[in-house]
Order: C-alpha cells, then structure tokens, then sequence
C-alpha cells in the first residue's frame, strides 16, 4: 500500500504532527510505502529526517488563505500525486485538507481521508466567517472518500452542523505508544502539572485563580510549555501570594519523566478537540481534571478517572484540587482507573489498526 500523508505546519509539533510521524513509522516498519508531505522545513521537518521518513517540503504553502500562494501549492501538491502515485491520500490539518482534496480531486486516482483534529476553524468562527467554512467543508464532501473524527464529539459536530453524511465518518480516537513508568509516591507535596502552551484557548488565568484559593503549604504546581502569553501570566503569578508554589519549566521533549514524577495532571481550557496530553497523562497513571470541553469527556470520567468541570470556573476547580490534597487514597483510586482507561481504549496498538482497516474499507 502506499500512503502520502500530508500536514500544513513544520514549524511546531502539536498532537496532529505527532499522530503523522507515528502512524507513518508504523506504516513503514509493516512494509507499506510511505511518503510525507509539510509546509516548509522547521522542528518537525528535522524530526521526520532523523526518523529516516521519506519527506517533501512545499515552501510556499500558509496558513492563512492567499489565493496566489494556495495555486502554487495546489499545483505543486498535484505535481507530487502524479509522482508518487499513492493508494491512499491522508490529509491532516485545516489548510492541508483543502490544498489535499482539491489536488486529490484534478488527479482523480487515489482516495481521500481527511482527518479533522478537531472542528476549530469552524467552531470559534462567527457570522459569515463560519457560514463560508461552512459551505467550503460541505463542497469538500465531493472529493472526501472518508471523514476521521479524532472523538464522537466531533463527529456529531459534523453530522449536526456541518451537515456531513454519517456514513462518510469514522471515529479513531487518538491513541500513543506505551512506556513503563514509575509512579510518584505522594508526600506531604501534592505535586499537580500542567502541559499546555500560553495562547488561547488554554485558560491560565482560571488555574491560577483556583490555586489562590488554597494554603500554599500542601502543595506545588508545575507549569510546562511556553507561548505569546508567558510573560503575561509570569507577571501575575509573581504578583501573587502562590509565586513560591509555582515552578514554569518551559517546553520541554521529557515530558512523560515530568509526569511521572507528579500526582495529578490539569488541563484547563476553553476550547479542545481530543487532547492527547491527557492521554499522556492518564497512560502515566495520573488523575485528571480537566474543562468540560471538545472531547475530554471521552478520556476522562467523572469521579472515576478525574473530574471534569465548567470553563470559567475557578472556585469549583478549587475544590477539586484540594480533594486531591485531602485525600491521598483518592489519588491512588483514580491513578489505578486512569491507566486501565488508557489499556482499555487509547493505545497507539488501537489507533493503528483502526486506521489501516479504515484504509482497506476505502481501498475495496
């Protein structure tokens, strides 16, 4: 089989650059053909090379809409397709996904998956922004053989708003590969993490304000990421009677060690799709609490694994934290359902096989 996998941005690694490079190494390593395609040659352009996977850089491809560049891409990509001749063509990403299908649709000889990591472009839009994503999305279904939904939130999102015919959709929730890992005893320090780059929608401000409502003694906070927004929230926190509680570690590539030498993982945000660090939390056997947003409640269950709360609501994620405090035997309960959750549903075994089944379906 030979797959051509094709993602906007090099120049970051968020969940849908790691969901390409692991599915693209699994197809190579099972004999398949493989080639990736990214706009420009950043961090992940480097990080695909060193993985030895075949990888074409298209220079001239942007995020935002440039009517002139957008031609040359789609040329370019067309160019790429007659090349390479793939089985299957494997879209990730907002603006790859429309370069991909109006490419997929003048070459007319493979089939088309696009994988929606989430509906963001359409969901935060507002008035005829949204109406025109919209109607581009709904003109696309024509040359979309199949529609992924990394959560069943999303899917009926597109079922509902979108208008896109249910039997063109698929759930694959994300999943990742295992690693062993040690758990962190839990001392007189209730140590709680976040992983969440300083931009919006990521909600600083709440977390922060939650934390202020507590005695500084029981616990710590480490904050794990960078942004536009850091220095921002660095001013605040400084300014506040929890700056000796809060350590910002910046970005970091050892983020399962960080993890496991914590307690309880946070995400408070006020927009998701399907966050894969809350998978990484939960396959290093933390506790979650997380917003009540995309599909966090797909990965975490109420009072089983986590909690999961309103947006915005900084004195009920108060409470929440402090019953881990409270209570280290709670800890221990959720950490125990976090990882079996994990096993149960969101390996990259799982994922894998979804999607080269998906691939055969689409094929016959």
């Amino acid at each position: 089989m030979k797959v051509l996998y094709f993602i906007t941005r090099s120049d970051t690694i968020g969940g849908a650059q790691i969901h390409v490079r692991d599915l693209a190494l699994s197809m190579i390593e099972a004999g398949h053909q493989v080639m990736v395609v990214v706009g420009g040659t950043g961090i992940y352009y480097d990080i695909l090379k060193k993985n030895n996977i075949p990888i074409i850089p298209i220079m001239n491809l942007k995020r935002e809409i440039d009517f002139f560049s957008d031609f040359k891409t789609i040329i370019s990509f067309y160019n790429i397709l007659k090349s390479f001749k793939p089985d299957i063509i494997s879209l990730h990403s907002v603006k790859s996904g429309l370069i991909g299908r109006v490419s997929s649709f003048l070459y007319r000889k493979s089939k088309t998956i696009y994988t929606a990591h989430g509906w963001s472009h359409i969901r935060t839009a507002l008035g005829r922004k949204k109406q025109f994503y919209i109607f581009i999305e709904r003109w696309l279904q024509a040359v979309s053989d199949k529609f992924v939904t990394v959560c069943d939130v999303d899917r009926d999102y597109a079922i509902e708003v979108i208008k896109i015919p249910s039997n063109k959709l698929k759930t694959i929730h994300n999943g990742m590969h295992d690693l062993l890992s040690k758990k962190n005893e839990i001392n007189q320090t209730t140590k709680f993490i976040t992983v969440a780059r300083f931009q919006e929608p990521k909600d600083y401000i709440t977390l922060i304000k939650a934390f202020e409502l507590l005695p500084t003694t029981s616990w710590q906070l480490d904050i794990v990421g960078d942004g536009p927004d850091f220095n921002e929230i660095n001013s605040i926190v400084q300014k506040s009677k929890i700056k000796n509680s809060v350590k910002f570690l910046g970005r970091s590539d050892n983020i399962s060690k960080l993890l496991e030498n914590s307690n309880v993982f946070i995400l408070i945000s006020n927009s998701e799709g399907f966050p894969r660090s809350i998978l990484e939390a939960m396959r290093a056997s933390l506790p979650i609490i997380a917003t009540d947003v995309g599909g966090v409640c797909e990965s975490v269950k109420n009072n089983e694994n986590g909690f999961v709360i309103p947006v915005k609501s900084p004195e009920i994620l108060s409470s929440k934290i402090k019953s881990f405090i409270d209570s280290p035997a709670l800890i221990d309960e959720f950490s125990k359902n976090s990882r079996l959750h994990y096993e149960a549903k969101f390996t990259f075994d799982k994922l894998y096989k979804s999607t080269t089944e998906l691939y055969v379906e689409v094929l016959n």
